[in-house]
């Protein structure tokens, strides 16, 4: 499982060179662009690269690099939680702070930013879809109360998946915020939740609270598939402990998302079995882009 450790300094992020990727959006006849994230050890987004700083390839065979520019299609993101469920560990105003925090800082980022409200606290309820007013998904977040036992998470991301699918813009995400230490009996089928993922071209980001005492529920299924799609879509997977984590985490994850480039590569090529692999000429980055290769 790949997560991104916390070190002394809060929220920082391991360094890597590179990752994989794979495209989304046919930009030409050839050419294919895929959403991609760079950030140093600190979280923070690496700017200013060029296309001359990335190189990509499918499988073993080396692509051209047309283009890389920053993102400029506004964020079609969807908000997908349990609500956290009731332990002393994350009040409801902790799970809202944090929430708040996220929508923030992609707002003040680009106010064209959609998003969308879905819940799996028992059932799985659409809350706000997109196309709802900021003043609405603010609303929605004050009625963030807990009723369920159990929180069918699997389930939740296959319907999230579904539902972004249709979002407004290309440029999608959903940022997942959930309760390691909550019963979990969903639907254990895997395999239909990274297909539905595959299909949304969205890139999960993924806050996994846990209790400070241990008491988490196990559930190894529900685990490979959240941090398996975290990482094929190209998005990230971290667990917090405290309240503060994740708060100051949903915060990172927001400056990442609305700092992604848009890299375009030719000639293109490969099946839907390949990997298509991205990277930066830089030491102590890390790259977040989709391992699908949507052919």
């Amino acid at each position: 499982m790949r997560k991104i450790s916390h070190f002394a300094v809060p929220f920082a992020l391991v360094s890597v060179l590179a990752a994989d990727t794979a495209p989304g959006q046919v930009a030409g006849q050839g050419v294919a662009q895929v959403y991609v994230t760079v950030a140093d050890q600190q979280g923070r987004p690496v700017t200013g690269l060029t296309a001359a700083d990335f190189f990509v390839r499918i499988d073993d065979t080396i692509q051209e690099v047309v283009a890389a520019t920053r993102a400029t299609e506004p964020a079609s993101v969807l908000l997908l939680t349990d609500r956290l469920g009731t332990t002393s560990d994350y009040r409801p105003g902790d799970l809202q702070r944090a929430l708040r925090g996220f929508l923030g800082v992609l707002g003040s980022a680009d106010a064209r930013s959609q998003f969308a409200l879905t819940t799996f606290d028992g059932i799985v309820l659409q809350v706000a879809p997109f196309g709802a007013s900021p003043g609405l998904v603010d609303r929605a977040l004050n009625r963030l109360t807990v009723s369920g036992n159990d929180a069918p998470l699997v389930d939740a991301l296959t319907d999230a998946c579904r539902t972004v699918a249709r979002a407004p813009t290309p440029r999608r995400a959903i940022l997942l915020v959930f309760a390691a230490f909550r019963a979990d009996h969903g639907n254990p089928r895997s395999d239909i939740t990274e297909g539905a993922c595959r299909q949304s071209g969205a890139s999960l980001w993924t806050l996994e609270a846990r209790a400070s005492d241990g008491r988490n529920y196990p559930n190894p299924a529900r685990e490979m598939v959240v941090d398996g799609v975290s990482r094929s879509s190209g998005g990230l997977h971290e667990l917090v402990t405290t309240s503060e984590q994740l708060a100051g985490l949903a915060s990172v994850m927001a400056g990442l998302i609305a700092s992604q480039y848009v890299v375009t590569y030719g000639p293109g090529g490969g099946t839907a079995s390949s990997r298509l692999t991205v990277g930066v000429r830089r030491e102590h980055v890390i790259v977040l882009a989709p391992t699908w290769l949507d052919r």
